[in-house]
């Protein structure tokens, strides 16, 4: 049950991803045609969807390495074409977030290393190659030459996915805690049930076992005094035998009460 509902998690990821792509491809093909849109590294735009359908394609089969995949090799990949100009749009950075969330969603890699490794892939993206300069006084620092806002900016929106997938993982864990918890007080719930009609059976059973021994012992003892005094007095048989009937018609009202079963059962009655 467990392979199926993951089979079908990773065709509705698939699902989803091959419509972003789709959609996303389409806006570029068709704003591309534009008078007024006119981008420096259009392949920027191109590389950019197909990280996009990668990470929302793995984002639950294999969260992790989709993750550094895409902190690792996309800004790299994505500067070469750009020619290490930088970030050529802020939708280039849908890639980093997805995976960050879905990395963080799944718990694959803590957010504590998540969170930086986002932010530092992203500001990596935003400089670019030629927004940093190294300085040798008292070592190499790199120095990074960008717009601080909108640099702070991406890297926030880098933080948030990771805080909002960590979120997102720890609700499904207590939902899933919650769900377990409420099959066990099923489970416990049905057991005492059935416990209480078996204590209330043999309750019952143990009830009508003591009624018939009785009655039965004193339809038995009636008998026996009518043969006793029958030799000698015939007319005796009456009395004895047709005060058993009172034990007999006692008994069959209980059983029917008991048992429920009124409408099959009639008790026998006294004449």
């Amino acid at each position: 049950m467990a392979t199926s509902a993951d089979s079908r998690s990773v065709r509705q990821d698939v699902a989803v991803a091959v419509a972003v792509g789709a959609l996303w491809f389409l806006t570029v093909s068709v704003a591309s045609g534009w008078d007024y849109w006119h981008p420096l590294w259009i392949t920027s735009y191109w590389w950019a969807g197909v990280w996009l359908v990668m990470t929302l394609t793995f984002r639950r089969l294999a969260p992790g390495v989709a993750f550094w995949a895409t902190s690792v090799v996309y800004p790299v990949t994505y500067l070469g074409l750009v020619q290490g100009s930088g970030l050529q749009s802020d939708f280039h950075v849908l890639p980093l977030l997805v995976a960050s969330f879905a990395v963080t969603r799944a718990a694959a890699v803590p957010v504590w290393l998540a969170g930086p490794v986002s932010v530092g892939s992203i500001v990596v993206l935003e400089a670019g190659l030629g927004g940093f300069s190294v300085l040798l006084q008292d070592g190499d620092v790199l120095a990074v030459s960008t717009h601080p806002s909108h640099a702070l900016l991406l890297a926030t929106l880098a933080s948030a996915a990771t805080v909002l997938g960590t979120l997102f993982q720890r609700l499904a864990a207590t939902s899933a805690s919650l769900a377990q918890r409420n099959l066990e007080l099923e489970a416990l719930q049905d057991l005492r049930a059935r416990e209480a009609v078996r204590f209330e059976r043999t309750r019952i059973a143990r009830e009508l076992h003591d009624v018939v021994a009785h009655h039965v012992s004193a339809i038995v003892v009636r008998a026996q005094a009518a043969d006793h005094v029958g030799d000698t007095d015939p007319e005796a048989y009456a009395t004895p035998c047709g005060g058993s009937r009172r034990p007999v018609v006692r008994l069959s009202t209980r059983c029917v009460r008991w048992c429920g079963c009124c409408g099959t059962i009639t008790p026998v009655r006294s004449t």
